[in-house]
């Protein structure tokens, strides 16, 4: 979403079969609020409409980012999550400490 030719916010749009729902997070849409100065509840609505007529759903979870900004515009939430984000190319080196730490155990 842009204003004035400025990224306002991205979204992006999960859907998954009704087996590989885990916890709503792989059949919503997703709203990463970049720059909220100026983007209202209102447009942030209209976008979501938009997205959800475009893709032909008529109710899905959104998944919004920052909370700073629901809390902001008082658009009400259900649930928080932490998002935890893992360097893969240090997994071994966590495996062998697991590993010797477990080893006494």
């Amino acid at each position: 979403m842009k204003k004035d030719d400025t990224l306002k916010a991205v979204s992006v749009v999960n859907k998954s079969n009704i087996g590989l729902n885990l916890s709503e997070l792989t059949n919503c849409i997703k709203v990463f609020v970049l720059d909220s100065e100026g983007l209202s509840k209102k447009m942030l609505n209209q976008m979501l409409y938009a997205v959800s007529e475009k893709i032909g759903i008529t109710e899905t979870p959104v998944l919004l980012y920052p909370v700073d900004y629901a809390k902001d515009q008082s658009i009400r939430f259900e649930k928080t999550y932490d998002l935890w984000i893992l360097e893969l190319k240090y997994i071994d080196d966590y495996f062998t400490y697991v590993n010797r730490l477990l080893r006494f155990i």
